[in-house]
């Protein structure tokens, strides 16, 4: 058994680590000559935007670097950038380092800002870098991007009292937008009146100015699936082994393995939904297992044992999870937790083989845990997004509190899940 498992271990744990450089995704680029070319683009946890992208035009090849100065756009079908050089605020917007007086400082640079929200009149960018989050918007036919103003500054009022004030600009630019398009009215009115400076209200400002339903709102504004649910089956191979240089042990007690079946069903949330890389989750499994040996003993009185129980783990884990590689038709990840979990025992039997009657013992067979919190690893391959072929092993733990009957068990599982 234990060879058998190995092998089926390294069969899905290899591909993984093998795989773990890769970060390249499906997508294209444009050139500054309007050319589109196709292939995989490298995508990172990108907490700012980025600077330069990563480009092949097949997974063999090795990469090109894309800045804006040579490309107009690119996208990775959850990601899409556009090149834009202008000007870019620099006034700091942190209150707790703001000045006193209004800083419409800028620099002129070159960037990649982030497609926000495409709607029929107006397109809504993004910009993050080091300093702060910006806003950029322009409108559809023709798409030169305009950072929409905000600031924090303080001023001394008319008693000499320092004050905070915010500079609004980016509400007017708005305002002036959602007239031009006939898309104001009260309910807009109102809205642009206390809309912050953050992308919730802003997209759905813009989302207004576009005229869009609900549907085609969520469809503008769509970013990748933040969360799934999942259930699935597995083989439950368990490996029951008992400690040496016990009483269990010195009387000729044995090891043993089983097969059996697992359920699963859990959820995971991806912590950045377009990269979808890193994953938080909860797993529920009911698993069965069996011990049954046999044996002669080795002390008086030495008579031919039968020892067996059977066990329904009832357990939940938490897990975080990493995508070594993703794109629509596969996915690599691996990761783990702790499980906790329930045991109960049945069909438990200690018996002498002979005449069936209960084996003569001073000690308790049957002093069985109930609660086990072994660690987890596991890892997978999903294929086309919804079929998920995975591995685990969750870790050796104790069994039994007797000090004769010294048991533990870990268990390797192979399985099959499907994602909705």
């Amino acid at each position: 058994m234990k060879p058998f498992k190995t092998l089926i271990f390294l069969a899905f744990f290899c591909p993984l680590f093998s795989m773990a450089q890769a970060s390249f995704q499906p997508g294209y680029v444009v050139l500054k000559n309007n050319d589109t070319v196709r292939g995989y683009i490298g995508v990172r946890e990108w907490n700012s935007n980025p600077e330069e992208i990563a480009f092949k035009r097949s997974l063999a090849d090795r990469p090109e670097r894309y800045t804006p100065a040579t490309t107009k756009a690119f996208s990775t079908g959850v990601y899409s950038f556009i090149s834009y050089s202008g000007p870019i605020s620099t006034n700091v917007t942190d209150v707790n380092r703001i000045g006193t007086a209004r800083d419409t400082s800028f620099r002129i640079a070159d960037a990649f800002l982030q497609v926000l929200q495409k709607g029929r009149n107006v397109i809504l960018y993004s910009y993050a870098d080091y300093l702060k989050t910006r806003y950029f918007i322009a409108e559809t036919s023709a798409p030169m991007p305009v950072e929409l103003r905000f600031g924090i500054y303080q001023v001394n009022d008319e008693n000499g009292t320092l004050r905070t004030k915010t500079d609004q600009t980016y509400l007017r630019q708005l305002n002036t937008l959602a007239l031009k398009f006939g898309a104001l009215n009260d309910a807009l009115t109102n809205r642009l009146i206390k809309a912050d400076y953050e992308k919730s209200a802003l997209m759905q400002i813009v989302g207004k100015i576009n005229k869009l339903s609900a549907e085609e709102y969520k469809a503008a504004s769509a970013e990748g699936k933040n969360t799934y649910f999942y259930g699935g089956i597995a083989a439950n191979f368990a490996s029951t082994t008992h400690q040496v240089n016990t009483g269990y042990d010195r009387a000729g007690g044995k090891d043993a393995s089983s097969v059996m079946p697992a359920f699963r069903a859990g959820f995971r949330i991806f912590l950045n939904p377009n990269t979808q890389r890193v994953e938080l989750g909860v797993e529920a499994v009911a698993a069965l297992s069996k011990y049954s040996v046999n044996y002669d003993q080795q002390v008086t009185p030495k008579i031919n044992i039968d020892y067996s129980y059977q066990t329904l783990t009832i357990s939940i884990t938490p897990l975080l999870i990493y995508n070594f590689y993703k794109s629509d038709a596969l996915s690599v990840y691996a990761g783990g937790g702790a499980q906790i979990g329930n045991s109960s025992y049945s069909d438990k039997v200690y018996k002498n083989t002979a005449d069936g009657s209960n084996a003569p013992t001073q000690a308790d067979p049957f002093s069985f845990r109930r609660w086990r919190i072994p660690a987890v690893i596991k890892g997978g391959v999903v294929v086309g997004k919804k079929f998920d072929i995975n591995a685990a092993y969750i870790f050796q733990t104790p069994v039994t509190d007797d000090p004769v009957f010294i048991i533990n068990t870990s268990s390797f599982q192979v399985g099959i899940n499907y994602r909705f």
